[in-house]
């Protein structure tokens, strides 16, 4: 089906981001990005931070203060081909802090190489001398554009004794075309509750040439077949467009698995994009039964020996006291304060921070300023898909807690944290003053690392502990709170927290939710909880409560909609709640994708560096996968393969799976074999290069093989400086002219195995 649509929601001015893109780097992993380096006098001092100093979302990168080094150091990004490119745009934004403002100054740059980093190109450099944050956005040329193999490098010079860390963030170089339309967003959010919803997507002009229209096909999880409309809509350079697709929504209500949507550019303005890279964007979406009041969770670090602590503890302590039930508050004492602990140095060394007082909000590190009551108000009305309910008790020195983790979506490998902490101390005084402090850190239940579960949507899981509270240094056992919090370990998105009911039962949930239909008529029935007796229950129906103060075991309502959600609570005296449990009636699960396993895998050594695998094609298979000794090695649509460069006279073994829609069959049957013998100093000897030292030509000279060979020329830090592949009949001769003088290794790789010569160049 094919449609034009006009459907602008909204215009806004952007930066252009990129059109051919070398580097969009927004550093939100937990290393270095894959197969970049870092050189030079400070090069252990480029890293990842799990703060946003600079203004990015999530990680950032950092180039540290320590180890402290004087001069260049570089943060190098793989090769790229810049053939068809002769002119750059760098952008990013940064964060520098100078040690004395005015008097010491810092340079960052960015630079490229042709040739491996002998030679390095400058594009752009500033000097700073004031700390601020900045963001950079500036074009760019080197004497390496219009080149293959090119390396860009973001660099540093200076003293790094003369400032305090530098943080990057969102780091893009990329070439503008003439046409290209990229599709920056999918605008639903990660998670929806459940109801009808258009699909909304954000599109942006990254080319030089306005837009007057666009092709774009939609898929959507449920839909039986993708659509293609066309928007006509003008967008200029630099604009940024939201439409929506409205002939066709999604119901969240009916799918419990997540919905995976996902938008192409087909065409723009009549033609092909002549950068496709940016044309593809999809978006798992999960849906949520149901929603429930967030507490927000509030993580302080703090020590009593911190100068500009007071101020943020105090204004902290106000913002609670005028804030009762609407936080979650775990105050952790670092390092210097008297109650400082090995689980709050854990947590800190979790978020990566750097210095006190530091706020987290939900997960998301609101830096060294108080909380102020926007932030905390935005934060409650946001909703929630997960409820939190606990309850603790003491006895002598222990405290008993039992804690339920209830969630509206499916959550793998989440980890429940559970603190029990003092609400006012008063002998962990240090050096700023203080003589009160709020919320302190005793115990973290089961260990500094939370507790890893796995949830279910509708269901709960259910921790139990008891703790000798003398082993901690706790002042008075019955001024004790106990914080939970669900967070997600990747992103450190909190999905909600609590605390617990003090000195009291835990209220446990009902059991066993079923559903009698009778035509339009429907009947909810439950079993009492398995401990307590519930004052009375409400019930929610599609996520609104629709009776209270219920007092029987059942609920009779008429709906003539095919699926529906269904949620009940019991309720305790002074009106204390155990967390839902909710299920969805109406919906018939897809049946499970399987993939049958490939069989029949066989290996044979073809060489003493390479195996031939073959194996039976799976119907239906888009592709393989082939595992190494337990690790994935390649992804092929082939059913053999021929695994190289590995060691002579080794043993491997292999499996391999099959992909069907992103389903991965269990593995296939493991086959082990040895690459073929060869006495490698044989193969050594049977090899002359000459001269040795050399000046410009180096002669490579066997009596024995007859065949095509790769030569390979590293310096003496295993920089590659040279690759040729030659065809060995006679004497060959490889030009070494433009080498430095020094020490070399050429390594010749053969059929029957890899040998390495050292050589000296004068």
């Amino acid at each position: 089906m094919k449609k034009t649509l006009l459907l602008t929601i909204a215009l806004v001015l952007s930066t252009v981001l990129f059109s051919q893109t070398f580097v969009d780097e927004s550093f939100n992993g937990s290393e270095l990005p894959n197969g970049w380096s870092t050189s030079e006098n400070g090069a252990s001092n480029w890293m990842i931070s799990a703060t946003t100093y600079s203004g990015g979302d999530g990680n950032e990168l950092k180039l540290a203060e320590v180890p402290a080094f004087e001069g260049i150091t570089r943060l190098i990004t793989t090769p790229f081909n810049l053939s068809n490119v002769d002119e750059m745009t760098v952008s990013f934004k940064h964060l520098f802090t100078n040690f004395k403002n005015g008097v010491f100054t810092h340079t960052i740059g960015i630079a490229t190489s042709s040739d491996n980093g002998e030679t390095w190109n400058t594009g752009w450099s500033q000097e700073y001398t004031m700390t601020g944050v900045y963001d950079i956005e500036t074009k760019f040329t080197t004497p390496d554009m219009g080149k293959d193999n090119v390396i860009i490098s973001l660099f540093y010079e200076g003293n790094s004794r003369e400032m305090n860390n530098w943080f990057f963030d969102d780091l893009m170089i990329y070439h503008q075309s003439e046409l290209d339309l990229r599709i920056v967003d999918i605008n639903i959010p990660d998670i929806v509750e459940t109801g009808e919803r258009e699909i909304a997507f954000t599109v942006e002009n990254l080319g030089l040439n306005p837009i007057e229209s666009f092709e774009a096909q939609i898929k959507a999880s449920n839909w039986e077949s993708p659509i293609t409309a066309t928007f006509e809509q003008s967008i200029n350079n630099s604009e940024i467009v939201q439409v929506t697709y409205k002939d066709k929504t999604f119901n969240a209500i009916t799918r419990s698995k997540p919905y995976n949507i996902s938008v192409e550019i087909m065409s723009v303005n009549g033609k092909d994009d002549q950068d496709a890279n940016n044309n593809y964007l999809e978006k798992a979406v999960l849906v949520a039964f149901n929603k429930s009041q967030r507490i927000p969770m509030i993580e302080h670090f703090s020590s009593s020996t911190c100068g500009p602590c007071v101020a943020v503890n105090q204004q902290m302590h106000t913002l609670t006291q005028n804030n009762e039930g609407k936080f979650t508050y775990t105050k952790f004492p670092t390092a210097g304060d008297p109650y400082h602990n090995f689980e709050a140095l854990h947590k800190v060394q979790e978020y990566g921070v750097t210095g006190v007082p530091n706020l987290f909000l939900d997960g998301r590190n609101k830096g060294s300023n108080y909380l102020t009551q926007t932030m905390l108000d935005e934060r409650y009305n946001t909703p929630a898909y997960a409820d939190i309910r606990g309850a603790f008790s003491l006895e002598d020195d222990n405290i008993y807690i039992i804690a339920d983790f209830m969630s509206y979506i499916t959550l793998d490998n989440v980890v429940a944290y559970i603190t029990v902490n003092e609400k006012t101390t008063v002998q962990n005084i240090g050096s700023n003053g203080e003589t009160e402090f709020h919320h302190i850190l005793m115990k973290m239940l089961k260990s500094k690392s939370g507790n890893p579960i796995s949830i279910k949507a509708g269901e709960y899981q259910r921790l139990e502990f008891t703790h000798n509270m003398s082993l901690t240094k706790v002042e008075e056992l019955d001024d004790l709170e106990v914080a939970l919090w669900l967070q997600n370990p990747d992103t450190k998105e909190i999905y909600n927290s609590n605390f617990a009911f003090p000195y009291t039962k835990h209220c446990y949930p009902i059991q066993n939710l079923t559903l009698n239909q009778n035509g339009d008529e429907n009947t909810l029935t439950w079993d009492a909880p398995e401990e307590g007796s519930p004052i009375y229950y409400n019930v929610y129906i599609n996520g609104k409560l629709v009776t209270e103060n219920e007092s029987v075991l059942s609920y009779t309502f008429n709906t003539t909609e095919e699926a529906f959600t269904a949620e009940v609570v019991a309720v305790y005296k002074d009106n204390k709640t155990s967390v839902g449990v909710a299920k969805l009636f109406g919906v018939v699960e897809e049946d499970p994708i399987t993939v049958v396993a490939p069989n029949n895998l066989t290996a044979s050594p073809t060489s003493s560096s390479s195996i031939s695998l073959t194996w039976n094609s799976v119907k239906d298979a888009t592709s393989y996968n082939i595992y190494r000794d337990t690790v994935l090695i390649k992804n092929i649509t082939e059913t053999n393969y021929t695994d190289e460069y590995l060691e002579y006279n080794t043993e491997y073994c292999y499996t391999v799976t099959a992909i069907f829609d992103d389903v991965e069959s269990e593995h296939s049957n493991e086959v082990c074999v040895k690459t073929l013998g060869e006495n490698i100093n044989e193969l050594k000897d049977s090899f002359c290069l000459y001269p040795n030292p050399v000046n410009d030509k180096l002669y490579i000279e066997t009596q024995t093989l007859t065949q095509t060979l790769t030569i390979e020329i590293y310096d003496i830090y295993g920089r590659l400086q040279d690759y040729k592949t030659i065809r060995l009949q006679d004497n060959v001769a490889i030009d070494v002219e433009n080498l430095k003088s020094g020490i070399y290794f050429v390594k010749i790789n053969t059929e029957k195995g890899n040998i390495v010569k050292r050589i000296i160049k004068q």
